[in-house]
C-alpha cells in the first residue's frame, strides 16, 4: 500500500509549469515574451505558446500571438525569451494598443492580465499561467536647470531635469540633445532639423557641458530636450526648452 501511494504521489508531481520572468511594471513586449518552462515529466514535450494580454479596464484582449514550435526534453528546464521566438504566427492588437506600440513599442498604462499557454501539436493545452500586470503612467522629465528661456553665462553649464521613476527594475537611461536655434525656429523644429551640439546618453538626471563640445557663442539661442529610454526603446521625452548664452564679463 505504501509503495502504491509513493507511485501516485510521484505521478502527481509530474507536470509542466510556466513561470513568468516579467519585471514589475514592464511595458515592452520583449519582457512579456520571457518566461521559464519546467518539464518534470518523463516525456519530451513539443508545442507552441499562445500569449494573450487582457486589458482589465477596457475588458478586451489587446495583444494575442502564437510562437514557433519548441521542444522540451524530459526532466528539463528552459527560459523562453523574445530572441528565441523567431516565428510569430498570429499577432493582433487592439486599436489603442497598436497606436502605443507603434509610438514607443510598448503597452499603454493600465491594468492587465497576461496568460501564457503551452499548446501541443494536437491543440491541447499542456500548461498555462495567468497573472496580473500593472503598467504605470509615465510622467515626462521636467527641465529645470537652466530654467526655460533664461540666460546662461558659463561655458560649462550643468543641465538638470526631474528623474523618471518606474516600479520595475529596468534600468533607465536619459538622452540629452542640445542644438543651436537658427533665426525664428520653434525649439521643437530646431531639435529635429539642426545638427546636435550634444547627443549623449547618461545614467543620471544631470549633464555637464564640457569643453569637449562646441563652444557656446555669445548672443545665440539654444534648445534642448531629454528623452527617457528603457531596454532599447524610448518611453517618453520632455518638452523642449531654450536658453540664451551671454558669458559673464
Amino acid at each position: 500500500m505504501l509503495g502504491y501511494l509513493k507511485i501516485v504521489l510521484f505521478l502527481l508531481t509530474q507536470s509542466v509549469t510556466i513561470t513568468p520572468l516579467i519585471p514589475a511594471g514592464s511595458r515592452d513586449l520583449a519582457s512579456i515574451s520571457r518566461f521559464a518552462v519546467s518539464n518534470t515529466t518523463s516525456d519530451e514535450i513539443t508545442g507552441y505558446f499562445e500569449i494573450k494580454v487582457f486589458d482589465t479596464d477596457a475588458n478586451e484582449v489587446v495583444v494575442d500571438f502564437t510562437t514557433n514550435t519548441f521542444h522540451f526534453s524530459p526532466h528539463s528546464s528552459a527560459v523562453v525569451s523574445s530572441d528565441l521566438i523567431t516565428d510569430i504566427n498570429v499577432v493582433s492588437y487592439s486599436k489603442r494598443t497598436r497606436k502605443e506600440i507603434e509610438r514607443i513599442g510598448a503597452l499603454p498604462e493600465g491594468n492587465y492580465e497576461i496568460c501564457i499557454d503551452l499548446i501541443d501539436l494536437t491543440g491541447e493545452v499542456i500548461a498555462e499561467n495567468c497573472f496580473e500586470h500593472f503598467v504605470e503612467p509615465l510622467i515626462p522629465p521636467e527641465l529645470y536647470d537652466p530654467m526655460p528661456e533664461c540666460e546662461v553665462w558659463s561655458q560649462t553649464p550643468i543641465f538638470r531635469w526631474s528623474p523618471v521613476l518606474l516600479r520595475s527594475t529596468s534600468k533607465i537611461t536619459y538622452k540629452i540633445v542640445i542644438v543651436e536655434v537658427l533665426d525664428d525656429q520653434p525649439p521643437a523644429v530646431a531639435l529635429e532639423a539642426n545638427p546636435p551640439l550634444v547627443n549623449e546618453t547618461v545614467n543620471s538626471n544631470s549633464f555637464i557641458y564640457s569643453f569637449d563640445y562646441p563652444i557656446l557663442e555669445s548672443g545665440k539661442k539654444y534648445a534642448w530636450k531629454v528623452e527617457v529610454w528603457v531596454n532599447g526603446y524610448k518611453l517618453t521625452e520632455s518638452e523642449p526648452a531654450t536658453f540664451l548664452f551671454r558669458p559673464s564679463g
